[in-house]
């Protein structure tokens, strides 16, 4: 790569703009050739067109942040570990960063993962699934097995704790969401940027022996003491509560990422790949 470009958004090779220049000649690499190696990786999903516009740049974006922020990636069709590589800024521009890590994975055949992880029903002392939990579609993920991110595990760790701890059972409903698979039986209707998209958030009903905490016992303020205290202690360790949303979704915990960032849109991109190509989901304890 000439050391003085730096390919971003409005380039074009066909129109011989590149660093925001117009070039009489064609520099070493292209935007043809940046597409290319995107889609190698994994995060460019349409046609290579030698116009740098805006999914280009997000597709270069996405590449940037599993750089500085992911210690996977998919190798030889397998999960490989790898370093961070902190230098490398969520940019959407193609520096000489950028672009040196871009063509080690290309060398090493690498590609884009996200942090979905596949739990066990059967490790969790007071969870189970509820009647209306329906198994994500993925050929990788088992019977008996929820999924969702790694970085929003602790909530679920959480919430089995002081299910234990009340001696109730929760029963869960959904975890991870499908984008583009119909929800049933939802309190609300599903939000276009919502948590279980990214595997961050869960429904669920808190049984508490004959009482069944569902959103028509909060509706009608009929939740049982236990309840109440569990609904507490998730608040009090930083999760929220769907009982405090303007449009009331009681049933729902989340450990939120903000909708409106990068790293949710790079969340929704990696772990719905995961699902939609049949990526390796790797199973973690409960």
């Amino acid at each position: 790569m000439d050391t003085h470009i730096e390919l971003k958004n409005g380039d074009t090779d066909t129109g011989k703009k590149w660093g925001g220049k117009v070039l009489a000649e064609t520099p070493a690499y292209t935007v043809t050739e940046l597409q290319k190696n995107l889609k190698s990786v994994g995060t460019f999903t349409t046609a290579e067109n030698g116009i740098f516009g805006p999914q280009t740049e997000k597709s270069l974006k996405i590449f940037q942040w599993v750089c500085a922020n992911m210690t996977v990636c998919i190798k030889a069709k397998a999960r490989a570990t790898r370093l961070k590589t902190s230098n490398i800024l969520t940019s959407g521009k193609l520096d000489k960063s950028t672009y040196d890590e871009l063509a080690v994975w290309v060398k090493d055949s690498k590609k884009v993962t996200g942090d979905l992880v596949r739990v066990p029903f059967s490790g969790l002392s007071n969870i189970e699934a509820g009647p209306s939990f329906k198994k994500t579609g993925s050929t990788k993920v088992q019977a008996g097995e929820l999924v969702m991110s790694s970085g929003a595990k602790a909530l679920l760790t959480k919430l089995n704790e002081k299910a234990k701890e009340k001696k109730v059972t929760i029963k869960i409903n959904q975890v991870f969401r499908e984008h583009g698979v119909k929800v049933s039986g939802a309190v609300v209707p599903p939000a276009s940027k919502s948590q279980h998209l990214i595997g961050h958030a869960l429904d669920c009903n808190i049984v508490d022996g004959d009482s069944w905490n569902n959103s028509t016992n909060f509706k009608n303020k009929k939740q049982t003491q236990n309840a109440k205290d569990i609904v507490k202690a998730l608040k009090d360790a930083g999760y929220r509560w769907g009982g405090d949303f303007t449009k009331v979704d009681t049933p729902h915990f989340d450990s939120k990422l903000d909708s409106a960032t990068f790293p949710y849109d790079a969340k929704f991109f990696l772990n719905q790949r995961m699902v939609s190509e049949n990526q390796e989901i790797p199973k973690e304890a409960s």
